[in-house]
């Protein structure tokens, strides 16, 4: 990790000198990640070159199946890695939003049981960006109501805890 963040933080021209010297390896490496489908071979997409813009494919994929799987923490880990650690400029040109991956952070911690911390999350995402908005099952919903939602409100959150422990 300690490699990736020193990395992530070169100056654009390092960032591009880096992409130019291990971009086609890395993409070879995520199309055969993706044919054999396990996430052993996500993983050492995203360890070996965490900051070529295949490796961020591989840790969006990565998060997603992590998320399916039921890996809650595992996936909020690889999601955290892509919006604090991996280079913004590469998650722009991905079109991956930070928006998007902090949603799924709070979803995570939210299935994985996480209730405060979830709630914690989408406060501070709410926060972060009161001005935008995310399509979830198909209907545009406010980020800055996302706490009050039903996944997310604290007093729905308390009740399912009560009818839990009756």
């Amino acid at each position: 990790r300690l490699c990736h963040e020193i990395l992530a933080q070169l100056p654009p021209v390092g960032l591009e000198l880096y992409r130019t010297s291990y971009e086609v390896a890395a993409n070879e490496m995520l199309e055969r990640a993706l044919q054999d489908g396990s996430i052993s071979s996500l993983e050492q997409v995203a360890n070996r070159y965490f900051i070529t813009l295949p490796a961020g494919k591989a840790m969006v994929a990565l998060a997603d199946r992590l998320l399916n799987d039921g890996r809650y923490r595992s996936s909020v880990q690889v999601l955290r890695d892509l919006v604090e650690v991996y280079p913004k400029a590469n998650l722009a040109r991905l079109g991956v939003s930070e928006v998007w991956c902090r949603f799924k952070i709070a979803l995570c911690l939210r299935m994985a049981g996480e209730t405060a911390a979830a709630q914690a999350a989408v406060a501070e995402l709410a926060a972060q960006f009161p001005d935008e908005s995310l399509r979830i099952v198909g209907e545009l919903q406010s980020v800055k109501d996302l706490p009050q939602s039903e996944v997310f409100a604290s007093e729905v959150l308390a009740a399912i805890g009560r009818a839990k422990q009756a």
